[in-house]
């Protein structure tokens, strides 16, 4: 079994050390999958702003799912094209006589 001995290092020091080295990794982590969400999704504002919406009134289109959300954390994102998807059914309806 391979050993490591540490002796030129406090606890205090290594303790501070490895909780930098965990904040490190996560936060690559956090950026990279956070790259990968903005890129083909919209942000809250944008989804609002394309549909036409209130951001009160996309919040409840996505608690009552009408339009799914992508959370992480505290960001909320949507799928551009279901956001697309959603655009056309809006122009329909507004396109059929009642």
């Amino acid at each position: 079994m391979n050993r490591l001995e540490i002796d030129q290092i406090s606890r205090e020091e290594f303790k501070v050390d490895i909780k930098q080295i965990f904040t490190d990794v996560a936060q690559f982590y956090y950026e990279a999958i956070l790259s990968q969400i903005e890129n083909g999704f919209l942000t809250r504002q944008e989804t609002a702003q394309r549909l036409g919406l209130s951001l009160p009134t996309l919040n409840a289109y996505t608690k009552s799912g009408i339009i799914p959300a992508y959370r992480i954390g505290s960001i909320v994102r949507y799928k551009t094209t279901e956001v697309e998807a959603a655009l056309q059914k809006v122009q329909a309806v507004k396109g059929k006589r009642v």
